[in-house]
């Protein structure tokens, strides 16, 4: 628009001399006033005045345009992105540095070549369908490829295309995914080795466990039939004696226990057994179980059975294990007091509430207690000692017949644990469960 205005300038002055000319011609036996020539000389020295300042704008403009030029040669030839001009033939008609340095070609050798020499054989097919979707669809595509110099891979790389609207070539570019791959390749190598190390550790905890289980039940055998006087009459430091070994033999079974049923998690596979049984049943044999143990500990432990209720199809063992730990964690962090345990059922669900008069739990504290090994108070002085797996075998046995267990607590004040479990009528028989996923 400015070259336009300048050139109608010119144009102008183009005329006005030539009429000046012309009168010039016609009264060129009459001569000037000496005004009239100053007047002429004055406005011929303008308008070389205003042919000079177009001059130099003009020189501006041009200097201006180079130095924007090259900022765009700059900008693009070192883009952090791969920049390449591609005909609807496949061959490369512009590219960028950063582009030809991921190809590891010179530039001025990659001019006319086929793009997809340069991609591995193993995404050929995937780029081939990229690039004639680019054309056919008229829309931006992208694809992961992989380049490749003497069948070798160099690079990870996303490919992002768009047509041009005349169809003849399209705009890629080419953006580096190296790192991020590298990464992700180092990650999945780092996951397997330690998935590879847990299934060694949970079989090497399965063998210790059962080689130590062995001679730990006949220390508690013996220790029992001493403690009952089949060899003898025991002086009162002697039973005293032999009862402290059947507790330590007793606690050390527990604690192996847990161990062997959470490398039995952990180990990647396990088999859930459906059978129909009455959970009510399952309850009242569990309290008869910690009966006595309650009963030194001055706790009485509440539960009432509801008439025709409590039939559900599940794992017996499984739950029986569960329930088994709640109940115990009761009476271990309780001190006198009640224990009540309360039933529900619904047509497809069954609840039992664990609700005790103990120590309670901090709030804070309630994500922390399900984790393996973990134990609120850690001091070797706490009066309650575990291996803190209990109830994090219990959450993942339940959350594996598809229930759930949730806690409500306040410190001081006691605990609730709630498990909530399918009915499942029609399941039936033995089904194997991914473990290591969940």
């Amino acid at each position: 628009m400015k070259n336009q205005e300048k050139n109608a300038e010119t144009g102008l002055l183009r005329q006005k001399a030539e009429e000046q000319y012309k009168k010039k011609t016609e009264k060129r036996s009459a001569k000037l006033s000496e005004t009239e020539i100053l007047k002429l000389i004055h406005e011929l020295e303008v308008h070389q005045i205003e042919l000079e300042l177009q001059n130099e704008e003009l020189q501006l403009a041009k200097s201006a345009q180079e130095d924007a030029f090259e900022k765009y040669v700059e900008l693009y030839d070192f883009a952090p992105s791969g920049y390449v001009t591609i005909s609807n033939s496949g061959v490369i008609e512009k590219i960028n540095l950063t582009g030809s340095n991921m190809l590891g070609t010179d530039r001025s050798l990659l001019i006319n070549k086929r793009f997809d020499l340069f991609i591995s054989s193993e995404t050929k097919q995937t780029f081939d369908s990229f690039f004639d979707k680019i054309f056919k669809s008229g829309l931006k595509k992208t694809c992961e490829v992989t380049l490749s110099k003497n069948d070798k891979i160099t690079l990870y790389v996303e490919l992002t295309g768009n047509a041009s609207e005349d169809g003849k070539n399209c705009q890629v570019i080419i953006n580096d995914l190296t790192v991020h791959k590298r990464a992700e390749e180092a990650l999945v190598k780092a996951k397997e080795l330690a998935e590879t190390s847990d299934h060694l550790k949970s079989a090497f905890l399965t063998n210790m466990s059962h080689e130590l289980r062995t001679p730990l039940n006949s220390i508690i055998g013996f220790s029992g039939i001493l403690l009952h006087g089949a060899a003898g009459a025991l002086s009162l430091e002697q039973r005293k004696q032999i009862s402290m070994i059947l507790n330590s033999g007793r606690h050390l079974l527990s604690l192996i226990s847990d161990l062997l049923d959470m490398s039995k998690i952990e180990s990647g596979q396990m088999v859930v057994n459906y059978e129909l049984f009455n959970i009510q049943n399952l309850i009242e044999d569990i309290i008869v179980t910690q009966g006595p143990l309650a009963m030194t500990k001055e706790i009485t432990i509440k539960f009432e059975k509801i008439p025709g209720q409590g039939e559900i199809v599940s794992d017996r063992q499984w739950i029986y294990q569960a329930l088994m730990n709640l109940l115990s964690n009761a009476i271990k962090f309780s001190d006198k007091g009640s224990i009540i345990i309360d039933f529900y059922q619904t047509y497809q669900w069954v609840k039992i509430e664990i609700i005790d008069s103990g120590i309670g739990i901090r709030e804070e504290d309630f994500a922390e207690i399900f984790h393996p090994f973990a134990q609120v108070d850690n001091s070797i002085t706490r009066p309650h000692h575990g291996t803190g797996l209990g109830l994090s075998i219990t959450k993942r046995l339940i959350e594996l017949l598809d229930g759930t267990i949730a806690v409500k607590s306040e410190l001081g004040h006691g605990s609730t644990f709630i498990i909530t479990l399918p009915v499942n009528e029609s399941k039936k028989g033995k089904y194997v469960i991914e473990t290591t996923n969940r």
